[in-house]
């Protein structure tokens, strides 16, 4: 049901940006001047192939995705394919089009160690926006922080996100490190150090946001939606096609409710009248 209502906001934004009643002449412009196509690529977190309605999971398995359900009916279901079995690995192939392996990146990135995309990889970010798009991204990287291998040295305008090199859980480390004592160092200085939330332009460094809490991360894809829909409206308005990169959190833990659906689960009321 989240992921279902994040979908259709993103969707019904799209929709607003390009309303039917304009699509028969947009269609006759597009083939009279060949106009580029806006790209929206959205990637889920930890989805397994049976978990969506289209693939036999929905309502099956607890969590219905009408809207998912509608694209795959009125799209197209791929049903053949060959996917990589960790974050990086499966990125790493979705925006490079190779093997993992080709560009080092068969393993899942980890602070501190060696693995990074190389400043040689091209991605599709690069030929979109070589193709003169537009180009943003915003959630999960997970292909490396060191300055070659950031999205804004890869083609992307805009990025805004977690760290680079971590993926959502990277929101717990400081509770962790809290609650086990691994540093003796008030919470302040932790919450200083830690994650955050970072940003960056097109060839620029990253900026620290905020701190990367459990509470961010509990709201982090609305937040994403809200980014992806003002800039798909700054593109529309400026006349530009653009190749938006959506890699949302929910599907991977820790799945922390927004406070829109916190409490309204079914498994949650089950649990309250038992």
């Amino acid at each position: 049901m989240i992921r279902s209502n994040l979908v259709n906001r993103i969707f019904s934004a799209f929709v607003a940006v390009f309303p039917s009643a304009m699509l028969p002449s947009l269609l006759a412009s597009a083939q009279a001047q060949q106009q580029k196509p806006n790209v929206v690529f959205i990637l889920a977190d930890n989805v397994g192939y049976g978990d969506l309605g289209p693939y036999g999971g929905g309502e099956l398995r607890g969590a219905p995705t009408p809207r998912i359900d509608q694209l795959a009916h009125e799209g197209l279901r791929l049903t053949q394919y060959l996917v990589e079995p960790a974050c990086t690995s499966s990125r790493a192939a979705l925006l490079t089009g190779q093997y993992s392996i080709r560009n080092g990146l068969s393993l899942v990135i980890v602070p501190g160690t060696d693995a990074t995309l190389s400043a040689h990889a091209y991605t599709m970010g690069d030929m979109f926006h070589g193709l003169g798009y537009a180009t943003a991204i915003f959630g999960k990287w997970h292909l490396g922080i060191e300055p070659q291998s950031l999205p804004t040295a890869h083609g992307f305008d805009e990025f805004y996100g977690i760290p680079p090199d971590t993926s959502w859980d990277s929101a717990t480390y400081v509770d962790t490190a809290t609650l086990t004592h691994s540093f003796d160092a008030p919470n302040t200085t932790l919450l200083a150090k830690g994650p955050h939330i970072v940003e960056a332009q097109l060839g620029g460094t990253l900026r620290e946001v905020k701190p990367f809490t459990p509470a961010v991360r509990a709201e982090i894809d609305n937040e994403l939606v809200d980014k992806s829909i003002d800039f798909m409206r700054r593109q529309h308005a400026a006349g530009k096609p653009f190749f938006l990169y959506l890699p949302f959190s929910m599907g991977h833990v820790p799945n922390l409710p927004a406070k829109e659906f916190a409490g309204k689960s079914r498994i949650w009321i089950q649990q309250r009248q038992c």
